[in-house]
């Protein structure tokens, strides 16, 4: 059964409002390393959720703590939602 990625969205947002924000460096750090995984074909746009936020994860570990929890916070929220979907 596909699962409408609108609904994953709002049961995001219903279990977590915020996911700290890291530093105009940290992130152009983290797009700079996700481009160059896409350009040799370690990611496409056709990976599953779980892959894209656990990678997020990783790459923000070193550098934004804060955010890589969050993202860690929200890869576990949509494990929940893939259990028991709303």
């Amino acid at each position: 059964m596909l699962i409408p990625k609108t609904t994953l969205h709002r049961f995001i947002h219903e279990n977590m409002t915020h996911i700290p924000v890291p530093s105009e460096l940290a992130a152009k750090g983290a797009l700079e390393q996700l481009r160059y995984l896409e350009k040799y074909g370690a990611i496409s746009d056709d990976d599953p959720i779980e892959k894209r936020l656990g990678l997020l994860a990783a790459l923000f570990d070193c550098v934004a703590q804060p955010t890589a929890d969050g993202f860690r916070e929200q890869l576990a929220i949509v494990r929940k939602f893939y259990e028991k979907p709303p």
